[in-house]
């Protein structure tokens, strides 16, 4: 998933909505998954245009495809956006984050938003900040009766 930050004022906000029904393969395989994992969740800064000392802080949020329940998972605080361009990074989520996420990707519609909000030291403000989530699936393969 990725947001793309291009911004002439001092602030930031968006949304996406993260919808694994869209993969073909998992559309062929949602009645068969078991149990869903997120292990973890990792970011990385890309394509950086912008002076040596610009900072930002984003505090990252997720909630049902509706914007119900929202809960924060991340933030970043004065991040110097130079320095973090092209390394990824993990943010440090508890268990219970992990386990609402990964219930919202397993139950229909199984799909849930991620929203993006923050601040930069000066303007104007362009990069990408790519989210990863790794996953763990258990799936069953044989019918039982």
């Amino acid at each position: 998933m990725d947001f793309v930050i291009n911004s002439s004022v001092a602030t930031f906000s968006g949304s996406q909505v993260l919808d694994p029904t869209t993969n073909k393969k998992f559309q062929e395989n949602v009645d068969k998954i078991k149990d869903v994992k997120i292990t973890k969740i990792s970011y990385t800064i890309s394509d950086f245009n912008g002076p040596d000392t610009q900072t930002a802080s984003v505090s990252l949020d997720f909630a049902d495809a509706s914007g119900n329940n929202k809960q924060n998972f991340g933030a970043l605080s004065n991040v110097i956006l130079k320095v973090e361009n092209g390394n990824e990074k993990f943010f440090n989520l508890n268990n219970a984050q992990l386990a609402a996420m990964a219930a919202l990707f397993k139950t229909p519609p199984n799909k849930f938003t991620i929203y993006n909000s923050g601040s930069f030291n000066q303007a104007p403000a362009k990069f990408k900040m790519k989210l990863k989530f790794y996953n763990e699936y258990e799936v069953k393969i044989f019918p039982l009766n």
